[in-house]
């Protein structure tokens, strides 16, 4: 943790050097507790009240401590498996969920929510609430069956509308038959 405290001293000083917003997302690749980030018995949220501390999560619960923190932001994270809870914030307009969505394409919106781009930056607390951070799904493996993933949207989806018409898929056209 003293390690993690000097990292964060270091950065936020070069930042403010150079004039520059200053953030920190401390689950990069895991959802640990947040409050578990404690030095000298504060969390870390407490030694850095000026810093803008965000992360993703699919702990429903964790929205509860934006009330005593904040300088805390949390996005929801759809899993396959938390949809009334997504819908639930999403509602009540109490933060954003992240979706992954199949194809090249983004929806406007998903299920009548307003679906923004996910992947043109990271700072999620610059964003409303109440809105669907879109992701494209990226192939990290040949053998992910996108048609029978639950967290990945399918294109066709009936709760999706897209700007312009749909990209056709390659298994949507061979069913069309010209005559």
């Amino acid at each position: 943790m003293g390690w993690l405290v000097a990292e964060i001293e270091k950065a936020k000083y070069n930042a403010d050097q150079l004039g520059y917003r200053f953030s920190v997302r401390l689950n990069g690749t895991s959802d640990i507790e947040p409050t578990l980030f404690q030095y000298n018995g504060r969390v870390i949220f407490e030694l850095f009240d000026d810093v803008k501390f965000y992360d993703y999560t699919k702990v429903v619960k964790r929205f509860g401590l934006l009330q005593f923190y904040p300088n805390y932001d949390l996005t929801y994270s759809f899993s396959g498996y938390n949809m009334l809870q997504s819908l639930k914030l999403l509602s009540e307009n109490k933060g954003r969920v992240a979706m992954v969505f199949e194809g090249k394409q983004l929806p406007t919106t998903f299920m009548g929510y307003k679906v923004i781009d996910g992947d043109a930056y990271d700072m999620r607390y610059l964003d409303e609430t109440g809105v669907i951070v879109g992701l494209k799904f990226k192939f990290v493996r040949n053998k992910i069956d996108t048609a029978n993933n639950k967290f990945i949207i399918p294109m066709d989806s009936k709760f999706s509308v897209y700007d312009v018409n749909p990209m056709i898929t390659k298994a949507a056209q061979s069913k069309l038959k010209v005559k």
